[in-house]
């Protein structure tokens, strides 16, 4: 029987069929991807609008309770801040240039400005120190204050050992504000803190944040180490040194120093010189003269509180001086030391040493008050000086000696 030929419906007919469709199928598919990713899905929407009007400003509340203080303690403030720049002699071909630059602020409404030792150092003696320093040859410090006016400054004085110096300043562009000073003795951990300066040449730079820490130790520039340091997270950079710390009511709490940073910027580790240090210092340096003291460098009010004591530990006593003389007994320097490494000052401290408790019969519960009994009595002043020493109260005749204004 004769067999009909095959048709396109037996089983090798769909075979040969996708041999051929499912390639053009697939072109097809391809194409009109490539035509709507590359226009023609977007080739209805003009790229351009000749219409286009800028957007409607969205009505905001007013500014909240916080950013109100925070403007208002920064316009109060900003007047009172100084920028600070070291020119040094160079050569021919460029005269001058600048070489260091920091901030400072009024200290009072005579022209005397404070900054930091190391802001001005470039242009000073390599041994200068004490009052009447004299800037070296062909070295200038300018000061600029908020209104733009700029004037060559003069040295009143140094102490390189706290990282202090006052300058003065004539200005004719109106009155000079002083910044209201504060303490550091009832400050705490965790309160607001507020810096302005001038970090990196921008200047009158506001900065917040929190009071990070209180009573650390950092080493001047001369290697010799400050005590009761404030902490704070406030950003703090380089043209910041020298400027204010200010608590939330706009007083000077502290001078920002230095900050702990690899790269040189901060990081949130920013350092300040307690406010009641440089009120001691920054007087006699403006006097002109030494200034009288015991001869004892004493302990941070963290310090006494964490160990429940009232009154002013003592925690170094200086050779030569009236408390040299007297027997007076300080805290174990390496137990100390510790202490403050480990933060761990109850454990580490097994000798508290001598207690200042008194003066004259005034009791002296804290810094500030030994700091305001010492404050404007003469060299060679007799006091009673009351004691606490190995739990008994001790009465001590002492003479007030001249302090090295290196403070040393």
């Amino acid at each position: 029987m004769t067999q009909p030929p095959p048709t396109l419906a037996t089983s090798s007919g769909p075979r040969g069929l996708d041999a051929w469709r499912w390639p053009i199928l697939a072109a097809l598919i391809l194409g009109v991807v490539v035509v709507w990713r590359f226009g023609g899905g977007r080739g209805t929407t003009p790229l351009h609008d000749e219409a286009a009007q800028p957007l409607p400003v969205v009505e905001r509340e007013d500014l909240d309770g916080l950013e109100k203080r925070t403007i208002a303690l920064f316009e109060n403030a900003r007047d009172s801040v100084v920028a600070i720049t070291v020119f040094q002699e160079r050569t021919s071909l460029s005269p001058t240039m600048g070489v260091a630059s920091g901030s400072g602020f009024f200290w009072d409404d005579q022209g005397n400005i404070v900054t930091n030792w190391h802001v001005i150092r470039p242009v000073l003696e390599p041994d200068a120190k004490g009052p009447q320093i004299q800037i070296r040859q062909g070295g200038e410090i300018w000061v600029t204050r908020a209104d733009r006016s700029s004037v060559a400054a003069r040295v009143v004085g140094v102490q390189p050992a706290n990282d202090l110096a006052v300058l003065k300043a004539d200005f004719e562009s109106g009155p000079m504000s002083p910044l209201p000073i504060g303490t550091a003795v009832d400050l705490q951990v965790g309160q607001s803190a507020y810096v302005i300066g001038n970090p990196y040449g921008y200047d009158y730079t506001l900065t917040t944040g929190v009071i990070s820490a209180l009573g650390r130790q950092v080493r001047s520039a001369t290697g010799q180490t400050i005590d009761g340091v404030i902490q704070t997270d406030a950003a703090i950079n380089p043209g910041n040194s020298g400027g204010p710390l200010l608590d939330s009511a706009g007083r000077l709490i502290g001078i920002t120093t230095s900050i702990h940073s690899p790269s040189g910027s901060s990081i949130g580790l920013g350092f300040a010189i307690p406010v009641d240090l440089v009120n001691t210092v920054v007087p006699y340096l403006i006097r002109g003269g030494a200034r009288a003291g015991l001869g004892v460098d004493i302990a941070d009010p963290w310090f006494g509180r964490r160990l429940g004591i009232v009154g002013v530990p003592i925690i170094r006593v200086h050779e030569g001086t009236s408390a040299a003389l007297a027997g007076l007994r300080p805290i174990n320097a390496e137990e100390y030391d510790a202490g403050v490494l480990r933060n761990d000052l109850a454990r580490q401290v097994r000798s508290i040493g001598d207690v200042i408790i008194g003066i004259d019969g005034v009791a002296i519960r804290n810094r500030v008050d030994l700091g305001n009994s010492l404050r404007g009595r003469p060299i060679g002043t007799k006091i009673q000086l009351t004691i606490a020493r190995d739990g008994k109260r001790v009465d001590i005749p002492i003479e007030l000696c001249a302090l090295d204004p290196s403070g040393a």
